[in-house]
């Protein structure tokens, strides 16, 4: 029976069908694909890693726009497990007519805290007050080799300076995309004092470190009424500090979601309604291709009704032949958003806060895709008259 039904079934009719589920799972595939995407590369572009964590205000819109005291850094490098203590200033600079990020730190620890190699040139010393490196993909971007002057110019006002450029580094971090050089140069680019710094990264021992003892620093449980630095720490206010190796302080999630909200005005459960309204409509379009493709081959479900095939009979055996068409488009479609997603990365089209969006094969993102994708196909089918004539 399997045999005379895919015999004389016409799969033509059922093109349609097949490219609309294509085009389904490639178009909320994608649109999955760039929400996690965006979603981590927030905390990517902070420069947080599994054993690095990042300290900054809950007063700014982004933690790029914070400002916290630079003298936390002492109190933080006393914490038990905290390994290396980074204050650092990020401000948006233009080089040759592109926006892109500065980071000031000490570059001494650019090495030891994100695990950089050197590509080309030399690496550079904080004494060299108007040397900088970049990442390697900003150089590939913006074509730049080592030994020339660099312009930049700050966006937080009317500040420029002239850098060399000492070296190229790679990293698979966030300062891929950067242009690193000394914090007082951060400082001037960013527009602040000297007193402070956008945030503070910390390198930590997970098996040591404890997030509960850089609570009680800022949470003042350990501070000195009378200190100015414990003042400072006690009324800090903090978003969240995430990716402690094995201990996790809020959900990561949440706090990017409170970042998007304040940042754009666009909160994530917003984000992933846009996502449920990009498929409702793709459920739409899979139903009426799919009930196209059964009116097309009415003259065969009518020469089965003939044979005695009951109504279960035929349901089955389209639903065997059009779940195999889901499953099969439903792979194609999501590795065509993939892959075109990926190359759009490499080129350098698809940025958050100018960085280079994180976009990699993500198995939930294929399973939930072509899961709905299936489950749909089953209830259209079910939902099908088979027994309706051409005109009706």
């Amino acid at each position: 029976m399997i045999r005379f039904f895919l015999r004389l079934l016409s799969k033509r009719a059922l093109i349609p069908f097949a490219i609309c589920v294509l085009t389904v799972s490639a178009v909320t595939s994608t649109t999955g694909l760039l929400l996690m995407g965006a979603l981590s590369t927030v905390p990517y572009s902070i420069g947080e890693r599994n054993n690095v964590i990042a300290l900054y205000s809950n007063n700014s819109q982004l933690p790029q726009t914070s400002l916290i005291p630079i003298q936390l850094a002492t109190n933080l490098s006393n914490a038990p497990g905290v390994q290396i203590v980074s204050p650092e200033v990020l401000a948006t600079v233009a080089v040759n007519g592109q926006i892109i990020y500065l980071r000031g730190m000490n570059m001494s620890l650019l090495k030891e805290l994100d695990s950089s190699t050197l590509v080309s040139g030399a690496w550079s010393s904080d004494q060299l007050g108007i040397s900088a490196m970049a990442g390697q993909r900003l150089a590939n971007r913006l074509h730049l080799i080592t030994g020339e002057n660099i312009t930049i110019q700050s966006s937080f006002g009317n500040f420029s300076s002239t850098l060399t450029l000492s070296g190229i580094f790679s990293t698979n971090d966030a300062l891929n995309d950067e242009l690193i050089t000394s914090l007082p140069i951060g400082q001037i680019m960013r527009g602040s004092t000297d007193n402070y710094v956008s945030i503070i990264r910390m390198k930590v021992d997970p098996s040591m470190f404890h997030f509960s003892s850089v609570q009680n620093l800022l949470g003042g449980s350990e501070t000195n009424s009378t200190s100015n630095t414990n003042s400072a720490l006690q009324n800090l206010p903090i978003t969240s500090i995430t990716n402690i190796g094995q201990y996790l302080v809020g959900n990561p999630l949440d706090a990017m979601g409170q970042i998007l909200s304040r940042s754009i005005g666009l909160s994530e459960t917003a984000l992933w309604a846009l996502f449920l309204v990009v498929f409702t409509a793709s459920i739409l379009s899979l139903y009426y291709s799919l009930a196209w493709g059964v009116k097309e081959n009415f003259c065969l479900f009518s020469v089965l009704s003939a044979l005695g095939i009951t109504r279960r009979r035929k349901v089955s055996l389209f639903s065997a032949f059009a779940v195999t068409l889901a499953l099969i488009f439903g792979v194609l479609g999501y590795s065509l958003a993939n892959g075109l997603l990926m190359i759009f990365t490499n080129m350098g089209n698809l940025q958050v806060l100018f960085h280079t969006m994180v976009v990699t094969f993500n198995p939930l993102i294929l399973l939930f895709s072509v899961a709905l994708i299936v489950s749909t196909v089953l209830v259209s089918v079910w939902r099908i008259n088979f027994e309706e004539t051409p005109d009706d």
